[in-house]
């Protein structure tokens, strides 16, 4: 890149006061737009996951008709040509970050629907349709008003539909050599049938008719309650049933005994297209392998002498059973006491954030369980509030058997979900003057590599005064340097799910258990889990890199405003932006 290629893109990722050329900028934002509604038109969900209420909240939850991936493959080519039509040279800043980052989106997506990883995904744990209605019922879909109700009510009926298509979509995969891994669909299973098995009145969607609006009335309840009863039993749960009866008894028998993508048609070229799209740098599989090896041999020992200081004499094999034989870490008898401890973590850290942040989020933020359904098979998630300010952000945590739940790993695990994580960065995102497109789309590597970056901020926030907090510390980033290793290993070097369980026993000290649950995601999820480190390293090199090039005149505060401040990047365009103001800094 010549001189003059780099001092214009400094400019605007400095983001300054924007002089728009007004028709190109009418025209982006419109295309912008207009690609956020044709995405919510084929899966209203994901509407209602980002914005709350919406024109779509009583659709079925996604649209899995066969011909749904050559709609999304016209959406972004025809996109990716009109964009061709608004030069970046005619635009103003900010809009110049924003049509690179639809651009960015509409090539990874295009890339992405060129393989059928969606389709195998609705049979995997974390993926099928039933997992996300119980969501979107459980923690975003509007449920206060007789009409959020009656909406809810039309949406649970409309998605009766999804569980056939999902059906159609896995079979059209399968055509293609492309199936899920037995493990996973077994383990849906698991999680499917007990569910569509359930009375309407005793299963998770009954949850949902518990919130009906008091002041509504008893008959209004009553018949509500007759109405949604009579839909859940006629048309939803059948069609959950027939779901889960044609996963175990036509889709298991079929499905992989390999674990990750590498084996599958093509599957070598997906893999590195989910890299290119979640790290948003061009690394090859054998690099972030290696990666992965060099972070574990870094972080393990400062995890290990933090376990010394507190006893431990052993290795890493016998880290977990170590730590399991320590009563004070399983204090919890019940999920409230687990939202408890979190809560009281949060109240310690909020007051000194102003010590390393400028600007904090307006929007509220909120800690609570997974819905207990699919809580054995979840993992933490953040929910960013809502655009009508109507929802806060939300931290939800599954805590599937209360008397197993570590505590010692709590407090880091606050950090990267709560403040200073993704509340912070994503609900302060959701305040700038960006298109509706960029405040809906995290660029992953951004938003968990800084979630990442905040677990260690809580060393400068006093968070990990307990040594064991500070365990926890050291334990979440080994995780996550793991993944590096586990993720390649798996779906480029054709590790076995044994084998990657193995690593994380063995070589990071997690439990059998906590490495199964993060093994099958890893498998269900390609790449995805690569993100956090690649993104955290790029942070903390630009960090150093800061410090070094300003020494004195180093302040933490602009440094985050500058990490923050135009929100979600790919990590080229943060290291422009982060050099951009450390030369303004030093001129």
């Amino acid at each position: 890149m010549k001189t003059s290629h780099r001092v214009t893109l400094a400019a605007l990722l400095l983001a300054a006061a924007p002089v728009f050329a007004q028709t190109a900028a009418q025209r982006l934002h419109t295309l912008a737009d207009e690609m956020l509604e044709r995405e919510y038109d084929l899966n209203p969900a994901h509407e209602t996951f980002a914005e709350g209420a919406g024109p779509r909240a009583g659709r079925a939850i996604v649209d899995l008709s066969l011909g749904t991936q050559s709609r999304y493959r016209a959406l972004y080519s025809g996109l990716l040509a009109r964009l061709e039509g608004i030069p970046a040279a005619r635009l103003g800043d900010r809009d110049r970050i924003n049509r690179a980052l639809l651009e960015r989106r509409a090539t990874a997506e295009l890339e992405s629907h060129q393989y059928p990883l969606r389709a195998i995904s609705l049979a995997t744990p974390i993926r099928n349709p039933v997992n996300t209605l119980v969501r979107v019922g459980a923690s975003s879909q509007p449920l206060r008003t007789e009409a959020d109700f009656d909406t809810w009510l039309a949406r649970v009926v409309a998605s009766a539909t999804v569980f056939d298509q999902a059906i159609d979509q896995l079979k059209a995969a399968a055509e293609k050599g492309w199936t899920s891994p037995r493990s996973l669909v077994e383990a849906t299973v698991r999680q499917v049938e007990p569910i569509a098995a359930k009375p309407a009145r005793e299963g998770p969607f009954w949850e949902m008719a518990a919130k009906y609006p008091a002041e509504a009335g008893a008959r209004k309840r009553a018949a509500f309650e007759k109405r949604y009863a009579e839909a859940l039993e006629r048309r939803l749960l059948p069609a959950i049933g027939r779901f889960a009866r044609f996963l175990r008894d036509e889709y298991l028998p079929k499905a992989r005994t390999t674990s990750g993508i590498g084996s599958l048609p093509g599957g070598d070229a997906a893999y590195r297209a989910r890299i290119r799209n979640y790290a948003t740098l061009d690394l090859s599989p054998g690099e972030v392998h290696a990666l992965g090896l060099a972070e574990v041999a870094r972080i393990r020992p400062k995890l290990l002498e933090v376990a010394r200081g507190l006893g431990f004499k052993g290795g890493m094999r016998e880290l977990s059973a170590w730590i399991q034989s320590n009563p004070s870490n399983y204090p919890f008898k019940s999920g409230e006491e687990v939202l408890e401890y979190l809560r009281k973590a949060h109240a310690r850290v909020e007051p000194a954030l102003p010590k390393l942040f400028r600007r904090l989020p307006k929007a509220t933020f909120e800690i609570r369980l997974t819905p207990a359904a699919v809580a054995a098979s979840s993992s933490a998630t953040y929910s960013r509030p809502s655009a009508d300010g109507k929802r806060p952000g939300i931290f939800h945590i599954p805590v599937a058997d209360p008397s197993k739940q570590a505590a010692f790993w709590l407090t880091a695990l606050l950090m990267h979900e709560g403040m200073p994580g993704h509340h912070l960065d994503i609900a302060r995102m959701m305040e700038l003057d960006v298109p509706r497109f960029r405040k809906v789309y995290s660029v992953t590597a951004y938003s968990e590599g800084w979630g990442l970056y905040a677990e260690s901020l809580g060393q400068e926030l006093g968070a990990y005064a307990d040594p064991w907090a500070l365990l926890g510390r050291y334990s979440g980033e080994l995780h996550r340097a793991a993944r590096l290793v586990v993720d390649t290993g798996l779906h480029s070097k054709g590790w076995s799910r044994e084998q990657a369980i193995r690593y994380l026993v063995e070589e990071r000290g997690a439990t059998e258990r906590s490495a199964t649950v993060a093994i099958e995601r890893y498998m269900a999820d390609p790449g995805q889990a690569l993100a956090y480190k690649v993104g955290e390293i790029e942070i903390q090199n630009l960090r150093a890199e800061a410090q070094r090039e300003l020494g004195p005149r180093f302040d933490l505060r602009d440094f985050h405003e500058a990490v923050l401040g135009e929100g979600a990047l790919t990590m080229e365009m943060l290291r422009t932006r982060v050099r951009a103001w450390i030369a303004k800094s030093k001129g």
